[in-house]
Protein backbone atom coordinates (compact mmCIF):
# COMPACT_ATOMS: atom_id res chain seq x y z
CA UNK A 1 0.00 0.00 0.00
CA UNK A 2 2.95 2.15 0.57
CA UNK A 3 5.31 4.56 -1.90
CA UNK A 4 8.90 5.71 -1.62
CA UNK A 5 7.23 9.02 -1.15
CA UNK A 6 3.95 8.42 0.43
CA UNK A 7 3.17 6.50 4.31
CA UNK A 8 0.23 4.43 4.48
CA UNK A 9 -2.25 4.31 7.47
CA UNK A 10 -5.54 2.52 8.29
CA UNK A 11 -8.77 4.23 10.43
CA UNK A 12 -11.22 1.34 11.33
CA UNK A 13 -14.52 1.90 12.22
CA UNK A 14 -16.27 -0.10 15.30
CA UNK A 15 -17.24 -2.70 13.15
CA UNK A 16 -13.98 -4.57 13.17
CA UNK A 17 -12.71 -3.09 16.61
CA UNK A 18 -13.91 -6.31 18.28
CA UNK A 19 -11.96 -9.15 16.39
CA UNK A 20 -8.46 -6.63 16.43
CA UNK A 21 -9.04 -5.28 20.03
CA UNK A 22 -11.53 -6.61 22.18
CA UNK A 23 -13.13 -3.45 22.95
CA UNK A 24 -16.55 -3.28 21.50
CA UNK A 25 -19.83 -1.57 22.79
CA UNK A 26 -23.45 -0.88 22.02
CA UNK A 27 -22.66 3.03 21.82
CA UNK A 28 -21.70 2.76 17.80
CA UNK A 29 -23.94 6.00 17.29
CA UNK A 30 -21.16 8.11 17.61
CA UNK A 31 -18.32 7.13 14.53
CA UNK A 32 -15.82 5.88 17.27
CA UNK A 33 -12.56 4.43 16.04
CA UNK A 34 -9.21 2.42 15.78
CA UNK A 35 -6.46 4.18 14.41
CA UNK A 36 -3.18 2.14 12.64
CA UNK A 37 -0.27 4.40 12.26
CA UNK A 38 2.03 2.29 9.92
CA UNK A 39 4.94 3.38 12.21
CA UNK A 40 3.27 3.96 15.61
CA UNK A 41 1.24 2.45 17.95
CA UNK A 42 -2.44 1.97 17.21
CA UNK A 43 -5.06 4.46 19.22
CA UNK A 44 -8.79 4.62 19.87
CA UNK A 45 -10.98 6.92 19.38
CA UNK A 46 -14.11 6.34 21.65
CA UNK A 47 -16.70 8.17 23.79
CA UNK A 48 -15.86 9.41 27.52
CA UNK A 49 -19.27 7.08 28.90
CA UNK A 50 -17.66 4.02 26.85
CA UNK A 51 -14.03 4.15 27.66
CA UNK A 52 -13.16 2.46 30.63
CA UNK A 53 -14.26 -0.55 28.46
CA UNK A 54 -10.59 0.36 26.85
CA UNK A 55 -8.44 -0.72 29.63
CA UNK A 56 -11.07 -3.76 30.79
CA UNK A 57 -11.65 -5.39 27.42
CA UNK A 58 -8.76 -3.77 25.12
CA UNK A 59 -4.88 -4.05 24.90
CA UNK A 60 -4.79 -0.39 22.81
CA UNK A 61 -2.45 1.55 24.99
CA UNK A 62 -3.94 4.85 24.33
CA UNK A 63 -7.46 6.47 23.90
CA UNK A 64 -8.92 9.83 22.85
CA UNK A 65 -12.38 10.34 24.33
CA UNK A 66 -14.59 13.25 24.96
CA UNK A 67 -18.03 13.59 26.44
CA UNK A 68 -21.12 13.29 24.34
CA UNK A 69 -21.98 17.34 24.59
CA UNK A 70 -18.41 17.20 22.63
CA UNK A 71 -17.83 16.40 18.85
CA UNK A 72 -15.97 12.95 18.90
CA UNK A 73 -15.68 13.70 15.23
CA UNK A 74 -13.27 16.95 16.54
CA UNK A 75 -11.48 14.92 18.80
CA UNK A 76 -10.91 12.25 15.99
CA UNK A 77 -9.60 15.06 13.44
CA UNK A 78 -7.17 16.11 16.67
CA UNK A 79 -5.84 13.23 17.21
CA UNK A 80 -5.05 11.73 13.89
CA UNK A 81 -3.54 15.24 13.01
CA UNK A 82 -0.82 15.17 16.73
CA UNK A 83 -0.22 11.33 15.31
CA UNK A 84 0.90 12.87 11.61
CA UNK A 85 -1.82 10.61 10.19
CA UNK A 86 -2.76 12.91 7.61
CA UNK A 87 0.58 12.64 6.01
CA UNK A 88 0.01 10.35 3.09
CA UNK A 89 -2.35 8.02 2.44
CA UNK A 90 -5.71 6.59 4.91
CA UNK A 91 -7.14 3.82 4.42
CA UNK A 92 -11.20 3.55 4.96
CA UNK A 93 -14.06 1.23 5.51
CA UNK A 94 -15.91 3.00 3.00
CA UNK A 95 -18.23 0.08 2.81
CA UNK A 96 -19.66 0.66 6.60
CA UNK A 97 -19.65 4.01 7.33
CA UNK A 98 -22.59 6.44 6.27
CA UNK A 99 -22.27 8.58 3.47
CA UNK A 100 -22.36 11.55 5.90
CA UNK A 101 -19.34 10.38 7.92
CA UNK A 102 -17.32 10.04 4.73
CA UNK A 103 -18.28 13.47 3.85
CA UNK A 104 -16.64 14.86 7.26
CA UNK A 105 -13.91 12.64 6.78
CA UNK A 106 -12.88 13.17 3.09
CA UNK A 107 -13.61 17.43 4.06
CA UNK A 108 -10.81 16.93 6.69
CA UNK A 109 -8.15 14.91 4.78
CA UNK A 110 -8.74 17.11 1.99
CA UNK A 111 -7.26 19.58 3.47
CA UNK A 112 -3.86 17.81 3.55
CA UNK A 113 -4.12 16.70 0.24
CA UNK A 114 -4.37 12.80 1.63
CA UNK A 115 -5.00 10.49 -0.68
CA UNK A 116 -7.95 8.26 0.79
CA UNK A 117 -8.25 4.50 -0.55
CA UNK A 118 -10.75 1.67 0.31
CA UNK A 119 -9.98 -0.45 3.04
CA UNK A 120 -12.95 -1.69 3.52
CA UNK A 121 -12.28 -5.33 3.27
CA UNK A 122 -8.32 -5.39 4.71
CA UNK A 123 -9.42 -7.24 8.22
CA UNK A 124 -12.34 -9.30 6.58
CA UNK A 125 -9.67 -10.88 4.44
CA UNK A 126 -7.61 -12.19 7.48
CA UNK A 127 -10.80 -13.22 9.29
CA UNK A 128 -11.76 -15.27 6.23
CA UNK A 129 -9.06 -17.87 7.60
CA UNK A 130 -9.43 -18.71 10.38
CA UNK A 131 -6.77 -19.80 13.60
CA UNK A 132 -6.32 -23.15 15.62
CA UNK A 133 -7.46 -20.76 18.55
CA UNK A 134 -10.62 -19.59 16.73
CA UNK A 135 -11.35 -22.89 15.37
CA UNK A 136 -11.66 -24.05 19.18
CA UNK A 137 -14.47 -20.86 19.78
CA UNK A 138 -16.39 -22.07 17.02
CA UNK A 139 -16.26 -26.04 17.83
CA UNK A 140 -17.48 -24.83 21.75
CA UNK A 141 -20.05 -22.57 19.76
CA UNK A 142 -21.32 -25.33 18.18
CA UNK A 143 -21.98 -27.44 21.27
CA UNK A 144 -24.31 -24.87 22.70
CA UNK A 145 -26.04 -24.29 19.43
CA UNK A 146 -26.88 -27.60 18.98
CA UNK A 147 -28.45 -27.95 22.65
CA UNK A 148 -30.21 -24.56 22.48
CA UNK A 149 -31.91 -25.67 18.68
CA UNK A 150 -32.67 -29.53 20.55
CA UNK A 151 -34.96 -27.47 23.09
CA UNK A 152 -36.63 -25.56 20.71
CA UNK A 153 -36.94 -28.79 19.02
CA UNK A 154 -38.46 -30.13 22.32
CA UNK A 155 -41.38 -28.05 22.18
CA UNK A 156 -43.14 -28.43 19.01
CA UNK A 157 -46.15 -29.35 19.37
CA UNK A 158 -50.00 -28.57 17.51
CA UNK A 159 -50.87 -25.21 19.75
CA UNK A 160 -47.70 -24.13 21.10
CA UNK A 161 -46.37 -20.36 20.09
CA UNK A 162 -43.29 -20.32 17.61
CA UNK A 163 -42.34 -17.43 19.92
CA UNK A 164 -42.18 -19.96 22.50
CA UNK A 165 -39.57 -21.91 20.82
CA UNK A 166 -37.62 -18.50 19.97
CA UNK A 167 -37.81 -17.80 23.81
CA UNK A 168 -36.89 -21.37 24.73
CA UNK A 169 -33.87 -21.86 22.37
CA UNK A 170 -32.77 -18.08 22.87
CA UNK A 171 -32.75 -19.12 27.04
CA UNK A 172 -30.65 -21.93 26.20
CA UNK A 173 -28.02 -19.96 24.35
CA UNK A 174 -27.69 -17.80 26.63
CA UNK A 175 -28.04 -20.23 30.13
CA UNK A 176 -24.69 -22.25 28.43
CA UNK A 177 -22.98 -19.35 27.64
CA UNK A 178 -23.16 -17.76 24.71
CA UNK A 179 -22.71 -14.34 24.08
CA UNK A 180 -25.17 -12.15 22.71
CA UNK A 181 -25.49 -13.75 18.82
CA UNK A 182 -25.49 -11.97 15.09
CA UNK A 183 -28.97 -12.39 15.12
CA UNK A 184 -31.11 -13.95 17.65
CA UNK A 185 -33.02 -17.50 16.74
CA UNK A 186 -34.81 -17.76 13.55
CA UNK A 187 -38.70 -19.69 14.02
CA UNK A 188 -40.81 -20.03 11.21
CA UNK A 189 -43.69 -21.92 9.68
CA UNK A 190 -45.72 -21.75 6.97
CA UNK A 191 -44.23 -18.80 5.47
CA UNK A 192 -41.18 -19.71 3.15
CA UNK A 193 -39.23 -16.24 2.86
CA UNK A 194 -41.39 -13.08 4.07
CA UNK A 195 -41.02 -11.90 6.99
CA UNK A 196 -38.18 -14.03 8.63
CA UNK A 197 -39.51 -15.19 11.98
CA UNK A 198 -42.45 -16.02 13.66
CA UNK A 199 -45.13 -13.44 14.24
CA UNK A 200 -47.44 -12.82 17.45
CA UNK A 201 -49.82 -15.22 17.98
CA UNK A 202 -48.35 -17.38 15.42
CA UNK A 203 -48.43 -21.93 16.05
CA UNK A 204 -47.36 -24.79 15.52
CA UNK A 205 -50.32 -26.91 13.43
CA UNK A 206 -51.03 -30.09 12.05
CA UNK A 207 -49.83 -30.54 7.69
CA UNK A 208 -46.70 -27.97 8.37
CA UNK A 209 -43.30 -27.02 8.79
CA UNK A 210 -41.37 -26.02 11.55
CA UNK A 211 -37.73 -24.45 10.71
CA UNK A 212 -35.58 -23.06 13.51
CA UNK A 213 -32.03 -21.74 12.31
CA UNK A 214 -29.89 -20.36 15.59
CA UNK A 215 -25.57 -19.78 16.26
CA UNK A 216 -24.45 -19.30 19.75
CA UNK A 217 -21.46 -17.26 20.16
CA UNK A 218 -18.12 -17.16 21.31
CA UNK A 219 -15.38 -14.48 21.36
CA UNK A 220 -17.36 -13.17 18.62
CA UNK A 221 -17.38 -16.80 16.61
CA UNK A 222 -20.47 -18.74 15.81
CA UNK A 223 -21.77 -21.96 14.83
CA UNK A 224 -24.83 -21.77 13.09
CA UNK A 225 -27.26 -24.51 12.02
CA UNK A 226 -30.46 -25.45 10.64
CA UNK A 227 -33.41 -27.80 11.68
CA UNK A 228 -36.53 -28.69 10.01
CA UNK A 229 -39.45 -30.11 11.72
CA UNK A 230 -43.20 -31.25 10.27
CA UNK A 231 -46.08 -32.37 12.21
CA UNK A 232 -48.29 -34.84 10.70
CA UNK A 233 -52.14 -34.26 9.48
CA UNK A 234 -54.53 -36.58 11.34
CA UNK A 235 -54.76 -38.55 8.16
CA UNK A 236 -50.98 -39.11 7.45
CA UNK A 237 -48.87 -41.78 9.33
CA UNK A 238 -45.79 -41.09 7.85
CA UNK A 239 -43.50 -38.43 6.43
CA UNK A 240 -44.86 -37.11 3.09
CA UNK A 241 -42.55 -37.92 0.05
CA UNK A 242 -41.83 -34.72 -0.82
CA UNK A 243 -40.71 -34.58 2.61
CA UNK A 244 -38.32 -37.27 2.50
CA UNK A 245 -37.05 -36.63 -0.27
CA UNK A 246 -35.92 -32.64 0.65
CA UNK A 247 -34.23 -35.33 3.21
CA UNK A 248 -32.64 -37.63 1.06
CA UNK A 249 -31.11 -34.64 -0.81
CA UNK A 250 -29.65 -32.51 1.65
CA UNK A 251 -28.27 -35.21 3.15
CA UNK A 252 -26.73 -36.55 -0.62
CA UNK A 253 -25.38 -32.87 -0.58
CA UNK A 254 -23.68 -33.15 2.66
CA UNK A 255 -22.03 -36.60 1.93
CA UNK A 256 -20.68 -35.57 -1.77
CA UNK A 257 -19.48 -31.77 -1.42
CA UNK A 258 -17.88 -32.14 1.86
CA UNK A 259 -15.22 -34.22 0.20
CA UNK A 260 -14.62 -31.65 -2.14
CA UNK A 261 -14.02 -28.59 0.05
CA UNK A 262 -10.44 -29.10 -0.11
CA UNK A 263 -8.19 -26.32 -0.15
CA UNK A 264 -7.36 -25.01 -3.63
CA UNK A 265 -10.75 -25.79 -4.97
CA UNK A 266 -12.67 -23.58 -6.34
CA UNK A 267 -15.50 -22.38 -4.42
CA UNK A 268 -18.03 -22.23 -7.71
CA UNK A 269 -17.49 -25.83 -8.48
CA UNK A 270 -18.22 -27.35 -5.34
CA UNK A 271 -21.61 -24.92 -5.69
CA UNK A 272 -22.29 -26.52 -9.20
CA UNK A 273 -22.49 -30.02 -7.70
CA UNK A 274 -24.49 -29.39 -4.57
CA UNK A 275 -26.86 -27.59 -6.82
CA UNK A 276 -27.54 -30.23 -9.33
CA UNK A 277 -28.20 -32.33 -6.26
CA UNK A 278 -31.08 -30.19 -4.76
CA UNK A 279 -32.80 -28.96 -8.21
CA UNK A 280 -33.11 -32.58 -9.68
CA UNK A 281 -36.00 -33.18 -7.34
CA UNK A 282 -39.50 -34.45 -8.11
CA UNK A 283 -41.81 -32.50 -5.99
CA UNK A 284 -40.85 -28.94 -6.88
CA UNK A 285 -38.63 -27.65 -4.93
CA UNK A 286 -36.76 -24.71 -4.85
CA UNK A 287 -32.98 -24.36 -3.69
CA UNK A 288 -32.98 -21.66 -1.14
CA UNK A 289 -30.37 -19.29 -0.13
CA UNK A 290 -30.54 -16.68 -3.23
CA UNK A 291 -27.61 -14.61 -3.27
CA UNK A 292 -28.04 -11.33 -5.03
CA UNK A 293 -29.76 -10.56 -8.55
CA UNK A 294 -28.83 -12.59 -11.53
CA UNK A 295 -29.70 -15.86 -13.63
CA UNK A 296 -30.54 -19.27 -11.41
CA UNK A 297 -27.11 -20.43 -11.89
CA UNK A 298 -25.42 -17.96 -10.34
CA UNK A 299 -27.84 -16.78 -7.69
CA UNK A 300 -28.35 -19.60 -5.25
CA UNK A 301 -25.25 -20.18 -2.85
CA UNK A 302 -24.72 -23.40 -0.94
CA UNK A 303 -22.18 -22.03 1.57
CA UNK A 304 -21.28 -18.59 3.20
CA UNK A 305 -18.39 -17.93 5.17
CA UNK A 306 -19.65 -17.68 8.76
CA UNK A 307 -17.79 -15.00 11.35
CA UNK A 308 -15.87 -13.00 8.34
CA UNK A 309 -17.49 -9.99 8.79
CA UNK A 310 -19.05 -7.66 11.27
CA UNK A 311 -22.95 -7.19 11.63
CA UNK A 312 -23.40 -6.22 14.99
CA UNK A 313 -22.89 -2.44 16.46
CA UNK A 314 -20.84 -4.46 19.08
CA UNK A 315 -18.78 -5.56 16.46
CA UNK A 316 -19.52 -9.51 17.04
CA UNK A 317 -19.13 -11.09 13.61
CA UNK A 318 -22.58 -12.64 12.70
CA UNK A 319 -23.19 -15.71 11.41
CA UNK A 320 -25.07 -14.28 7.86
CA UNK A 321 -21.90 -13.18 6.09
CA UNK A 322 -21.97 -13.95 2.21
CA UNK A 323 -18.46 -12.37 1.31
CA UNK A 324 -17.30 -15.69 0.31
CA UNK A 325 -20.01 -17.81 -1.02
CA UNK A 326 -20.20 -21.22 -2.71
CA UNK A 327 -22.03 -19.90 -5.05
CA UNK A 328 -21.52 -20.13 -8.93
CA UNK A 329 -19.96 -16.72 -9.63
CA UNK A 330 -17.21 -17.06 -7.44
CA UNK A 331 -13.86 -18.11 -8.90
CA UNK A 332 -11.94 -18.33 -5.03
CA UNK A 333 -10.39 -21.02 -4.11
CA UNK A 334 -10.80 -22.56 -0.61
CA UNK A 335 -7.90 -22.48 1.86
CA UNK A 336 -7.58 -24.59 5.07
CA UNK A 337 -8.67 -22.90 8.17
CA UNK A 338 -12.27 -21.44 6.26
CA UNK A 339 -15.59 -21.54 8.12
CA UNK A 340 -18.85 -22.16 6.33
CA UNK A 341 -22.00 -22.22 7.30
CA UNK A 342 -23.26 -24.79 4.38
CA UNK A 343 -26.47 -24.71 3.99
CA UNK A 344 -28.74 -27.19 1.15
CA UNK A 345 -31.54 -26.12 1.98
CA UNK A 346 -35.21 -25.60 0.28
CA UNK A 347 -38.01 -23.44 -0.21
CA UNK A 348 -41.63 -25.23 -0.59
CA UNK A 349 -43.87 -22.31 -2.29
CA UNK A 350 -47.20 -24.84 -2.62
CA UNK A 351 -49.19 -26.03 0.21
CA UNK A 352 -48.03 -26.57 3.16
CA UNK A 353 -45.45 -23.66 2.01
CA UNK A 354 -42.17 -23.08 4.54
CA UNK A 355 -39.04 -23.50 4.31
CA UNK A 356 -37.24 -27.49 4.76
CA UNK A 357 -33.51 -26.29 6.20
CA UNK A 358 -30.43 -29.17 7.66
CA UNK A 359 -27.11 -27.63 7.98
CA UNK A 360 -23.97 -27.03 10.16
CA UNK A 361 -20.64 -25.41 9.97
CA UNK A 362 -18.45 -26.92 8.19
CA UNK A 363 -14.35 -26.47 8.66
CA UNK A 364 -11.99 -26.98 5.42
CA UNK A 365 -9.29 -28.92 6.28
CA UNK A 366 -6.87 -31.15 4.18
CA UNK A 367 -9.09 -33.75 3.88
CA UNK A 368 -12.01 -31.64 3.27
CA UNK A 369 -15.03 -30.08 4.81
CA UNK A 370 -15.50 -31.40 8.07
CA UNK A 371 -18.82 -31.22 9.78
CA UNK A 372 -18.60 -28.96 13.64
CA UNK A 373 -21.40 -30.36 14.46
CA UNK A 374 -22.94 -33.81 16.05
CA UNK A 375 -26.23 -33.54 15.47
CA UNK A 376 -27.91 -35.82 13.01
CA UNK A 377 -28.91 -34.60 9.76
CA UNK A 378 -32.55 -35.81 9.39
CA UNK A 379 -35.96 -34.22 9.91
CA UNK A 380 -38.15 -34.60 13.20
CA UNK A 381 -41.66 -35.85 12.63
CA UNK A 382 -44.00 -35.71 14.79
CA UNK A 383 -48.19 -36.92 14.61
CA UNK A 384 -50.84 -35.03 14.87
CA UNK A 385 -50.75 -34.78 19.02
CA UNK A 386 -47.09 -34.41 18.80
CA UNK A 387 -45.21 -37.60 19.51
CA UNK A 388 -42.03 -38.18 17.51
CA UNK A 389 -43.17 -40.77 14.29
CA UNK A 390 -39.83 -43.64 14.04
CA UNK A 391 -38.58 -43.62 10.56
Amino acid sequence: MSTPNKTSRLCLEIQDLYYLTGFYTIGDSAPQALVVPLEEPPFLVARLIECDLVPKLSWVPKVFTCPDKASILEVFYYATTAASVPEGRVGLPLQSISAQHFFHLQKFFQKFETELLDASKTVERVRLVKSTFEQAQIVAAARISEAALLSGLQLIQPGVLLSTLHKQSYETLMSLGSEVPGYVPIVRSTDPSGHGSWMVGEECTSGNLVFLELSACRLGHHAPLMRTAYILKPEEHEAPAWLKEAEELIQKTFEVCLPLMLPGAKAKDIDAVGREIMTNNLHGLSMSASLGEGPISTARRLAYSTGSTSTQPSGHAGWGDADFSLVGHNEGELQAGMVFHFIPWFQKYDVPSGPIGLSDTVIVTDEGGRRVGRMPLTITVLDAEGREVKK
